[in-house]
């Protein structure tokens, strides 16, 4: 019995080695065909991925040609985007320019308009100046021609009169004689004078005013003389004393009557005045007639700052 039951066994264990035998080989097999199933699905999915990618190049490849033929064209939508920003920029730059432009022209404008004004000033200040200097040329003239006819006029009154004194003292001889006293008392003075002279009243008291005037004049020619200053313009040069002054010369300038100074730049030597210019701009002139009395005084001047 127990041989039996023995051999029961082995071959019950005999056929549970061979069914696990089988499974195992069947186990192994299914795994087989599962890993070529995957790789086979892994093959194909990455040939559709490949396929995918190829397609998805071929139409951006197609749409970047149509936008090439677009931009050739000059209607690709994103050209035409940016170029109206840069066209609105350009207008900006633009208006930016006429701006500028105009304030150039304005200014230029402005600067030309105060040149314009500068050059008649200083052409009205010529024509001014020429003026002036013919107007004192003539008064001068005039001047010197009443003082010539006033000379040759007194002249030939002082001959008339000693013609007719002469005439007078061949008529009455005694007048001539009488002595010195006869001029202590002054209304004896005027009597002579008168018996001596055929002249009216109103003639004998225009003579002696004339007299007292040609007397007061000579007094103060005289005392000019005393206090004469060498004084000449020639050339547009003035010589006074030892002193050269050309124009553009800074001088100092002293009047004797107020004891005033003043300081200036030399802007014309005429023949009877000296114009002068100060710092501030004020204009003046002095006589060069002043000059030669003492009446005015210059000074070199120290250099005029600026």
């Amino acid at each position: 019995m127990s041989a039996e039951k023995f051999e029961g066994n082995e071959r019950a264990m005999g056929e549970e080695t061979k069914e696990s035998d089988g499974e195992a080989a069947s186990a192994s097999s299914r795994s087989s065909d599962e890993e070529g199933g995957s790789r086979k699905r892994k093959a194909q999915q990455d040939d559709e991925m490949l396929d995918n990618r190829l397609d998805f190049q071929k139409h951006k490849c197609e749409d970047l040609r149509a936008q090439l033929k677009l931009l050739d064209a000059g209607t690709c939508p994103e050209f035409l985007e940016q170029c109206k920003a840069v066209d609105s920029k350009l207008e900006e730059e633009l208006a930016v320019i006429a701006l500028l432009r105009k304030r150039h022209v304005d200014a230029t404008s402005s600067l030309y308009d105060f040149d314009v004004a500068a050059a008649q000033k200083i052409n009205r200040n010529a024509k001014s100046e020429i003026k002036d200097e013919l107007r004192s040329s003539i008064l001068d003239q005039i001047r010197e021609i009443d003082d010539t006819m006033k000379l040759e006029a007194s002249t030939r009154r002082i001959s008339q009169r000693k013609l007719r004194s002469k005439t007078k003292c061949e008529e009455d001889p005694d007048a001539a004689g009488e002595g010195g006293e006869k001029y202590a008392d002054p209304a004896t003075c005027v009597e002579i004078f008168k018996r001596n002279f055929a002249l009216a009243e109103e003639e004998v008291d225009a003579d002696l005013k004339m007299i007292v005037d040609s007397w007061h004049e000579t007094a103060v020619e005289f005392r000019r003389a005393q206090d004469f200053i060498s004084v000449t313009v020639e050339g547009g040069l003035l010589m006074y004393d030892d002193l050269s002054v050309e124009k553009g010369h800074f001088i100092l300038v002293q009047s004797e009557a107020d004891q005033t100074q003043a300081r200036g730049v030399v802007t014309a030597i005429r023949r009877k005045e000296i114009h002068l210019k100060s710092q501030s701009g004020g204009k003046w002139k002095i006589q060069v007639e002043h000059l030669r009395t003492g009446r005015v005084k210059i000074f070199p001047g120290d250099t005029p700052t600026e």
